[in-house]
């Protein structure tokens, strides 16, 4: 129960978070992703667009952790296998800007996501895997 939680508390945090940032806030926003040939991808036409839909998949995971809570959670375990998947794929990292195997290392992103983001993918994922146990 715990892992369920946590897990949700945290998904909710981050799904705020994210629609703060699609909003316009600028807190925490410095090295939340990575730079692309120096850039800042929070220039690009897409941003808000798509910092909402990752706000939309993070508030879904949330709501899925709470249902658990309230005894709904029949039919979301194959919810939080994919979850773990899709958590542990994040911090192996796609072998250029995120994850373990990252190969563009210099940048304020790639410090927080060795540091912070990679973490709390692994600990988001076994909390789901836990969650699915449970």
């Amino acid at each position: 129960m715990i892992f369920t939680i946590i897990n949700s508390i945290i998904f909710t945090i981050l799904g705020g978070l994210h629609i703060y940032w699609a909003v316009g806030g600028k807190v925490g926003l410095i090295g939340a992703v990575p730079e692309i040939k120096n850039e800042s991808i929070f220039q690009s036409k897409g941003f808000i667009f798509a910092t909402l839909v990752i706000a939309a998949g993070l508030l879904a995971c949330a709501i899925m952790h709470w249902q658990v809570l309230n005894g709904a959670a029949w039919f979301q375990g194959i919810g939080f296998l994919v979850l773990t998947v899709l958590f542990t794929l994040r911090a192996i990292g796609d072998f250029n800007y995120v994850g373990f195997f990252k190969k563009k290392k210099g940048t304020l992103f790639a410090q927080r996501d060795t540091t912070i983001y990679i973490p709390l993918c692994l600990f988001i994922a076994f909390n789901a895997m836990m969650t699915y146990l449970g």
